[in-house]
């Protein structure tokens, strides 16, 4: 390869690791970079809700989707768009700032390295299958923000064992949250709140207990 067009691939891998748009009706643009693995989104707005639909893909990254093991989502971004990191199959860590109040549907579809999620506490939503098929999650803890979770939210996570919920009231849930997951989820929530998230329908899933101060 000749130094000339060794520098045009390097400009091509640039340009194919940075992108700046900018969502109708926002102010400041949104961009990420991609970097040896390390998505990091920033910007002062929502992201985009991204097309997920046959080969109607519209998702910035998602030819790239298979080397992402890490994404960081930096603070001023105030939602998390649908089926923003569909089939990120290599992701293993997700940093969510305060900022975020909503998860969209099928933000996290199908991202099998996952073990882990720790939501923040100003989350309020999480859409419809947003979790699904992340088959090595093990524990997500859910602050007390979160009001309600879409339907198959969770669905087929088949090694989710442990759900810590910290709102006394039992968040909404849509039909088949948890579905095919371990079939032994411990949900963990507020002492005093035991019967109510039985009664809300979160013990068809698993064992509700207290938490243990």
């Amino acid at each position: 390869m000749t130094k000339t067009s060794l520098f045009k691939c390097l400009i091509a891998v640039g340009v194919i690791a940075r992108r700046v748009f900018t969502f109708c009706g926002t102010t400041d643009p949104i961009t990420w970079t991609l970097n040896s693995g390390v998505l990091t989104i920033s910007g002062r707005d929502t992201m985009p809700n991204y097309k997920y639909e046959w080969e109607l893909v519209n998702i910035p990254w998602y030819t790239h989707r298979g080397y992402i093991t890490s994404v960081i989502i930096e603070d001023g971004i105030t939602s998390i768009g649908r089926a923003a990191f569909v089939e990120c199959s290599a992701l293993a860590y997700v940093t969510i700032p305060n900022s975020v109040t909503s998860i969209g549907e099928w933000a996290f579809w199908g991202c099998s390295a996952l073990t882990s999620v720790d939501i923040p506490n100003s989350v309020t939503s999480i859409g419809d299958d947003a979790f699904e098929h992340c088959s090595n999650l093990t524990s997500v803890t859910l602050p007390n923000s979160v009001t309600s979770i879409g339907e198959g939210a969770f669905r087929e996570c088949s090694k989710l064992t442990s759900v810590t919920c910290l709102n006394p009231i039992p968040p909404t849930l849509g039909d088949d949250v948890f579905i095919g997951a371990s079939g032994s989820i411990t949900f963990h929530v507020p002492a005093g709140s035991v019967a109510a998230y039985e009664a809300a329908g979160w013990g068809s899933y698993g064992t509700v207990v207290a938490i243990v101060p």
